[in-house]
């Protein structure tokens, strides 16, 4: 036991109700920055945040025996934060007081910087993702469910003219797409995502009431969800499309006008 209790990787503590530290291992000392004299010698409400919280912990103890897996705050010697993961066992006399508790805690600091981090980048995405002017997807990859639609912002719904909740039960594939229209190949398609390059493509799609307009396609591979997913980025450009078949016409009929006509033409450059 007591070459475990020295040992053992993580900070392993026996302490008294009242705050006072009977016996702590090297791994709790080294993780607060103290000798184990010193913390010996501390009141152990010095650990927490604050009394409130070192109190509320006992009452815990008490009221369920024992605790698994809790998250604590305590304070470093240099007044750092330390976000620990633990437990707690409380040792009860015949008239069921608490007499001592021991247990062990994890320095999981790192990890919830990490949580943290990758909340606030997920608060960004949602934000981006729903900032933006052009209809943005997130959609299943690879052969099960393809295209399956796994969410969508509300420029999406105003560009359809489907509701969010119709889209999701959508797939972007078989539902939106106009089969033949996309200037990639399916096998091109999927070749590209699964080497994670960036696709840019133009392809025509069907709103809710019938109507076709075309699209220049962003599509990036990303993860979503623990899943390999694609986001694609969808700007409506039917009008340049529109506009340039126009030109086009115009043009054609300039020079059929211009190859059929008897009269002779001389275009001079200014």
């Amino acid at each position: 036991y007591r070459d475990y209790f020295n040992k053992d990787i993580s900070g392993v503590y026996r302490s008294t109700p009242q705050g006072k530290m009977i016996e702590c291992n090297n791994s709790f000392a080294n993780m607060l920055g103290y000798t184990i004299e010193e913390i010996k010698q501390m009141h152990t409400s010095k650990l927490f945040t604050h009394i409130n919280e070192r109190n509320e912990f006992i009452a815990n103890i008490i009221k369920n025996r024992s605790l698994d897996n809790i998250e604590i705050n305590l304070v470093k010697k240099d007044g750092e934060i330390l976000h620990c993961l633990g437990n707690a066992v409380g040792s009860f006399n015949k008239k069921n007081e608490l007499v001592q508790f021991q247990g062990y805690i994890f320095n999981i600091t790192e990890q919830k910087r990490i949580e943290i981090e990758l909340k606030e980048s997920e608060t960004r995405f949602k934000r981006l993702f729903e900032d933006l002017g052009d209809a943005v997807y997130v959609a299943k990859v690879g052969e099960k469910d393809k295209g399956k639609i796994l969410e969508a912002n509300s420029a999406a719904v105003k560009q359809t003219g489907y509701s969010k909740e119709e889209l999701l039960q959508m797939n972007i594939i078989d539902d939106l797409f106009i089969q033949g229209s996309g200037s990639i190949s399916n096998e091109d398609w999927d070749a590209k995502l699964t080497e994670e390059e960036i696709i840019t493509i133009i392809e025509k799609k069907r709103r809710k009431d019938g109507s076709e307009f075309w699209t220049e396609v962003i599509v990036t591979p990303i993860e979503f969800n623990g899943q390999p997913a694609s986001l694609s980025i969808n700007h409506d450009i039917t009008n340049r499309i529109v506009a340039s078949e126009a030109l086009e016409e115009s043009e054609k009929k300039f020079r059929d006008l211009f190859e059929q006509s008897g009269d002779a033409f001389l275009i001079i450059k200014n």
